[in-house]
């Protein structure tokens, strides 16, 4: 039998990591004898514990109350959860007869973040780049968004990727591209200040102070700009009339020239069309004053006759009446538009979806004259959940667009819903309040029709970010 009767007043506790948490517990000596006890904490809280008095001595039937106090340290590796523990409590002259009392420590979870601007200021003539650093000192994955705010809504402001999950204890970082709306040749550097923000879910944004430094497109004290307009206007005011005049002057000889062999092949069709109505009204008398045994001599006759006038109408056709009687707007000329795809790199979308927030990119570039599709295949297995779709325009083409939409399983072709005109060098940001839910198998379609007659080619690339799921199958 055990010396000792060892009573915890609350064996539960909770603590915040960088907190305190205190239990008691009575030690009773139940021996016959005086005797001393060690106290000491086991288990996997026994790191964060201290005990007070460790050691006690006790006269027979007597007791005395010890404090033990909890300090877990508020650092990232201390993670959330219950801890088990024990007290144990050992008789000097009787250590087989150590009685432990159970107990269970509860630690919180906390978040702790900081983030930086790698740099906060940025230069550039058609955009300026940042990066945003992001430090977690949690004791939890934090998801968190990363978004540019500019009041002044002279900037549009592109992150990739736009949502983050936070590891305890490490470093995450995001790209940000930053394009002004308008652009100037000359002039002194404008500033546009504006705020990158990180939303962690569950604490306070963080707000980081950016500015953007453009540049004119041509420098300051620079004559390229004049010499540029000087060019526009000669060629405008001097050079295209004279070249367009010279080439209407070159050109008129060989039309009047066309028109007057036209018109004289015309003439001569008309004469053996003549001709033709003259014979063939000669048959017809003859056949109908003749009889019916002297047919055969009235065919010949009117094959005689036939070919008298195939052979007028051969010898008097010019040898390029042939190519000359057909006008030259009957030719017509087509562009042939093909249809090309162009897919993720091969093993980008074929395996399963990492389930948590999503973002990639497809870039679509067509020839002029053609029409370019990229698509995005939601693997077997996996759903995808689109809140945010990015159209950026790369080049200008005047009566160009890009088009976004979906195919589902079965379909002939897919459905547009997004559509937007390359003509302006702009973007687009759809942020979506309610997100596109995309089934396995659907097939999110981009695509860029190029107006022909150009040598520009149409680019333009469109961003997606969402939360991939796993589904049927591929879930665990």
């Amino acid at each position: 039998m055990s010396s000792v009767v060892v009573v915890l007043k609350n064996p539960t506790l909770e603590v915040d990591p960088g907190g305190t948490s205190t239990l008691e517990l009575t030690v009773h000596n139940v021996s016959t004898i005086v005797e001393q006890y060690d106290v000491s904490v086991v288990g996997d809280a026994a790191e964060w514990a201290s005990v007070e008095p460790a050691s006690l001595s006790l006269f027979p039937n007597t007791q005395q109350d010890v404090t033990v106090t909890f300090r877990p340290p508020r650092e990232w590796h201390v993670e959330p959860g219950e801890f088990p523990f024990g007290v144990k409590v050992q008789p000097a002259n009787d250590p087989e007869g150590s009685v432990v009392e159970e107990g269970v420590l509860t630690i919180a979870s906390y978040r702790k973040l900081a983030a930086e601007l790698i740099p906060s200021v940025t230069m550039g003539k058609r955009k300026g780049k940042l990066g945003v650093a992001i430090d977690s000192w949690s004791n939890v994955a934090v998801p968190a968004a990363v978004r540019g705010r500019d009041p002044s809504d002279t900037l549009v402001i592109h992150v990739r990727p736009r949502k983050l999950v936070l590891q305890p204890g490490t470093t995450t970082f995001a790209k940000l591209k930053i394009v002004p709306r308008r652009r100037y040749l000359r002039g002194p550097q404008k500033q546009s200040r504006f705020k990158v923000a990180v939303e962690p879910e569950g604490a306070d944004p963080i707000l980081l102070d950016a500015t953007l430094i453009q540049e004119p497109l041509l420098p300051k004290g620079s004559l390229a700009g004049l010499a540029v307009v000087a060019l526009l206007l000669a060629w405008f005011l001097v050079i295209r009339p004279t070249v367009k005049n010279a080439a209407v002057s070159a050109v008129q000889p060989q039309l009047a020239s066309q028109q007057r062999q036209q018109q004289k092949v015309q003439a001569q069709l008309a004469t053996t069309a003549k001709k033709v109505n003259q014979v063939q009204s000669k048959v017809n008398k003859v056949a109908t004053t003749t009889t019916q045994n002297a047919s055969a001599a009235a065919a010949a006759a009117a094959a005689a006759a036939a070919a008298a006038v195939s052979a007028t109408t051969t010898t008097t056709l010019p040898a390029s009446s042939t190519t000359t009687t057909a006008p030259a707007s009957t030719t017509t000329s087509s562009t042939t538009t093909t249809t090309t795809t162009t897919t993720l790199p091969p093993g980008a979308n074929a395996a399963q979806l990492t389930p948590g927030p999503y973002s990639n990119a497809i870039e679509v570039v067509a020839a002029p004259g053609k029409v370019q599709q990229g698509t995005f295949v939601v693997p077997q297995g996996n759903a995808l959940d689109l809140t945010d779709i990015i159209i950026e325009n790369l080049t200008q083409v005047d009566g160009s667009t890009v088009q976004v939409g979906l195919e589902l399983p079965g379909q002939t072709a897919p459905k547009y819903f997004f559509e937007m005109s390359l003509t302006q060098l702009t973007s687009e940001d759809f942020s979506l309040k309610t997100p596109l839910v995309l089934q396995q198998g659907y097939t999110f379609v981009i695509t860029v029709s190029c107006a022909g007659g150009g040598t520009s080619a149409c680019a333009a690339n469109v961003y997606f970010d969402g939360t991939a799921q796993i589904t049927g199958a591929g879930a665990s």
